[in-house]
């Protein structure tokens, strides 16, 4: 990177936050060896970094004793507590209600439930202040009708809407951050009060201190100025730099200081990343795509000021986002690590200088089947549901086997697109329930679903047998379960739905299960199912559990259960998705930022 001049701050903040999110201390002790190397005093400002770090995290993240509910669910409420929120298992707030915590409950991090946040297990708190601006915010939102309440939360408040109520797809992304970025290059101080203004109505948003902190560092040059924000949201919040509204930008900073910053082929690479899709027309025309996305952007906030325009705000958007469907055009799939160095080396060998013929080489290497060679089992974290996906060498077949709920759809496709999926040749539904079956015509819109099967029956497709174990009909559903076993690469998997103790004992009974590798544990680790007379019988090296935590999951008699036969136990509401790779007779287990290795 010719074009980065000062390193010095930079070697060290980065080295620390890598080391803070993977916490090895392994990587701790090579990152010292590492700056010792290059220069003594970069070692000795990454440890007072990660010192510092130490002392923040103990005593500094729970002194902010105020909060504002954000978001009321049945069971919880989330407080907005400016730096970070948290979950408390207590309803008896509205949204917008300014709270202080009077005794602090457990800190634990929880990635997915609640993404790039923490999550207090418990804690008490009182009201000072019922009616924020917040709470006006949500309240004026009453006033509108189902469809332009759905455009105000999922653009300006960032919540989930789901997509088939909205004629058009949306989603404030970028649009935010880059018009408050057009009005800070016009005037500095108003950029302030906007972003203030923002907060305050529309809820405390990490990009909004993005914004402030740009401002206060405006005499850095790029490169100290990039460190500095890396070492503060590190400080703050490790979390907060896997947050895209923080993250992406970080990432842009990078790329415009170096000597990559006019290529072509920055954007998709970053779009397929992090979102598994490249979009062909946002590639070669991102500033207008980014102006269309603004003007979205403001003509939602008009009508949310003066409600009575709202029905030509909607004709408005409409006619804005088929422009944007026409650039919609999409390649699938994220590019791995072998694909980008097969590019480089195919773009060095035929010494092209050219950026658009880099971005030809770019798209055909991501949609080849070359992007996707490996064989594989993968358990997708679809929150509490169950979604299990086989994918053949080559991009040679997809089976999936059950679809989660229709509410944690966007988990089920994002990871779908990132596999390069346009078609699933099988879809098998376990049995009725939404959070197995919800995604059933979600799934038919966005791919091409070759078979359906809800009914008993074996599935065969290029040399991958899915076995139905038959058994006798139940009283309920649960038990009714489609219940599927597999050898893949002589690897033993066991797919059982929901089933219960009652249903497991009368699998055994006709079938005989033994020596299972990798087991679903059914019924995400409730306690009606994964008996001990179960487990006892099929030993399963693997147990792999899929739920966000609800109704308590996974249960301590099915952990008790899986531990006291030497289970290795995934869950998804910690690891996140689970995938299973195979080379010849090893399996690697990939699990978040984890690797662990079976050998047959």
């Amino acid at each position: 990177m010719k074009y980065l001049k000062n390193l010095f701050l930079f070697r060290a903040v980065f080295l620390f936050v890598i080391c803070a999110y993977l916490k090895q201390p392994l990587l701790y002790v090579l990152s010292i060896i590492y700056l010792l190397v290059k220069n003594y005093k970069e070692s000795i400002l990454f440890v007072v970094i990660c010192l510092f770090s130490l002392g923040i995290n103990t005593f500094v993240h729970d002194a902010i004793p105020v909060g504002v509910v954000q978001e009321v669910n049945n069971s919880y409420v989330v407080i907005d507590k400016f730096l970070y929120r948290v979950k408390v298992y207590d309803t008896d707030f509205e949204t917008g209600n300014l709270v202080y915590c009077l005794e602090k409950g457990e800190r634990v991090t929880d990635k997915k439930e609640l993404k790039n946040t923490y999550k207090y297990s418990g804690g008490t708190y009182k009201k000072l202040i019922e009616k924020t601006p917040l709470y006006y915010s949500y309240k004026r939102i009453e006033n509108f009708d189902k469809t332009y309440q759905d455009l105000i939360k999922k653009l300006l408040f960032n919540q989930y809407v789901m997509d088939d109520e909205l004629d058009f797809y949306l989603g404030h992304g970028f649009a935010l951050y880059y018009l408050l970025k057009a009005v800070y290059r016009k005037n500095k101080k108003l950029s302030l009060a906007v972003v203030f203004l923002f907060s305050l109505i529309f809820g405390f948003k990490y990009k909004y201190l993005l914004l402030i902190l740009e401002v206060l560092l405006n005499r850095l040059n790029r490169i100290d100025k990039l460190s500095v924000l890396l070492l503060i949201f590190g400080l703050i919040n490790i979390e907060s730099l896997l947050n895209y509204s923080i993250l992406l930008p970080l990432i842009f900073m990078f790329i415009s200081i170096s000597e990559y910053k006019d290529s072509k082929i920055v954007v998709p690479l970053i779009q397929s990343i992090f979102f598994g899709e490249v979009q062909l027309g946002v590639s070669f025309f991102y500033k207008f795509y980014m102006y269309i996305r603004i003007n979205i952007l403001m003509v939602v906030l008009i009508a949310f000021i003066i409600p009575v325009i709202s029905p030509f705000t909607l004709w408005i958007i409409n006619l804005l986002s088929k422009v944007l469907k026409l650039m919609s055009f999409s390649v699938r799939g994220q590019i791995s690590v072998v694909s980008v160095l097969l590019i480089f080396v195919i773009n060095k060998l035929i010494k092209n200088e050219n950026s658009y013929i880099f971005l030809l080489i770019f798209i055909l290497v991501l949609g080849s089947p070359f992007n996707k060679p490996f064989l594989k089992v993968s358990y997708i974290d679809v929150g509490q549901g169950d979604a299990c996906l086989i994918s053949g060498y080559f991009d040679s077949y997809h089976v999936l086997i059950d679809t989660g709920s229709k509410y944690n759809y966007s988990k089920l496709k994002n990871y779908l697109l990132k596999e390069g999926i346009y078609t699933l040749d099988y879809v098998l539904i376990s049995h009725d329930d939404e959070d197995h079956s919800g995604n059933l015509s979600n799934l038919k819109k966005d791919f091409k679903v070759k078979n359906v099967i809800s009914e008993k029956g074996d599935v065969s497709i290029k040399g991958l047998f899915l076995k139905n174990l038959y058994i006798d009909e139940f009283d309920n559903d649960n038990d009714n379960s489609l219940v599927y076993e597999t050898y893949i690469k002589d690897t033993h998997f066991l797919f059982t739905g929901d089933i219960s103790s009652k249903a497991e004992r009368e699998l055994l009974s006709k079938y005989d299960i033994e020596d299972v590798d990798f087991l679903k544990v059914s019924h995400h680790g409730s306690k009606t199912g994964s008996s001990a007379y179960f487990i006892s019988r099929i030993l399963p090296k693997v147990s792999v559990i899929s739920t966000n935590g609800k109704f308590d999951h996974p249960s301590i008699e099915c952990l008790n259960n899986l531990n006291s036969y030497k289970s290795n136990i995934y869950i998804s509401k910690e690891k996140g998705d689970i995938e299973v790779y195979f080379f010849n007779s090893a399996k690697i287990i990939k699990s978040g930022m984890s690797f662990d290795i079976m050998v047959s």
